[in-house]
C-alpha cells in the first residue's frame, strides 16, 4: 500500500428494516425491558433473572440490527491545483525588468520550482492557458492568442475539471479584453466577473506578470470634433488622453 492508501473499519447495520422502524422497534424492546425488570424489584433471585432478560433483549436487537463489521480499503485522490499562465500577444510586451512580461512569468516558475515540487506532493498540478489544459512543455513557446479574456478562461476550467479543484493561481498582466473589469467603476470587478467567480467557488490567486508600476492605465476621456466635414478636407478631432 502507499501512503495515500489506509484500511478502515467499522460497525454496520446490515437489516433491510427503514431506521424508522428500527428506531421504533428497540424503543419498545426498551420500554418492554424497563417494565419487566420493574416487576423482578422484589423477586428473591432477582440478579439472574434481570441478567436471562437482557440477554434475551440484547439477542433479539441483535437480529433486529443485523450488526457486521465492515472494512475497507480507502485510498486518498489528490484534488487538483490549476495553474493558469496568460498568453496573449500583451505578454509579450516588456516589463520594468527589461524582459518581457511573458519572460517574467517564465522566470517565476523556474525559480519556484521547489514550491511548485512540494505543492505536487499535495495536488495534482494541472497546466492551462485561457484556451484549455497545456503540457508544460508547451509553455517555453512565445504568447501568440490575440484575446485574452480571463473570465472565459477560468470559466472553461472550471467547467472542463474532472477532479474536485483546490483553486487557481492566475499569472496574468492584467490586460483583459472582455468583460471581467467594470465599466463604471474602472479598476473593480464586473458584476457578471463577480458572480461567475462566485459560483465557481474556487479561491483565484493572482501573479501580476511583472511590477505594478510597469503598467499605465490609459484611457480616452473626451473627443471633440466637428459636427460636419467636407468630403477630401481635412477634420480636425481633439482627443483628451488620459494615464495613471
Amino acid at each position: 500500500m502507499t501512503s495515500d492508501t489506509f484500511e478502515d473499519w467499522g460497525l454496520v447495520s446490515l437489516s433491510p428494516l427503514p431506521s424508522t422502524y428500527m428506531v421504533i422497534a428497540i424503543t419498545a424492546l426498551t420500554l418492554a425491558a424497563a417494565l419487566v425488570l420493574w416487576s423482578y424489584r422484589r423477586a428473591s433471585n432477582r440478579g439472574q433473572l434481570v441478567a436471562v432478560r437482557l440477554l434475551a433483549i440484547a439477542l433479539v436487537i441483535g437480529t433486529l440490527l443485523e450488526p457486521a463489521l465492515q472494512r475497507r480499503i480507502v485510498r486518498r485522490t489528490r484534488n487538483q491545483l490549476a495553474i493558469v499562465v496568460d498568453r496573449s500577444v500583451s505578454m509579450s510586451l516588456p516589463a520594468g525588468s527589461g524582459q518581457s512580461r511573458y519572460n517574467n512569468v517564465l522566470a517565476t516558475l523556474s525559480a519556484s520550482d521547489r514550491d511548485l515540487t512540494n505543492l505536487g506532493e499535495h495536488h495534482q498540478l494541472k497546466w492551462y492557458d485561457l484556451e484549455g489544459e497545456v503540457l508544460p512543455a508547451e509553455l517555453s513557446a512565445p504568447p501568440r492568442a490575440a484575446t485574452s479574456d480571463l473570465l472565459a478562461g477560468l470559466r472553461r476550467l472550471g467547467a472542463n475539471a474532472g477532479k474536485p479543484m483546490a483553486g487557481v493561481v492566475l499569472f496574468s498582466d492584467g490586460a483583459d479584453t472582455a468583460s471581467l473589469e467594470s465599466s463604471d467603476n474602472r479598476g473593480t470587478l464586473s458584476d457578471e466577473a463577480a458572480l461567475a467567480l462566485k459560483r465557481m467557488g474556487l479561491p483565484v490567486n493572482t501573479v501580476l506578470a511583472g511590477g505594478q508600476h510597469d503598467f499605465a492605465d490609459i484611457a480616452i476621456a473626451n473627443v471633440q470634433s466637428d459636427e460636419f466635414a467636407f468630403v477630401h478636407n481635412t477634420a480636425t478631432i481633439t482627443a483628451q488622453i488620459h494615464s495613471t
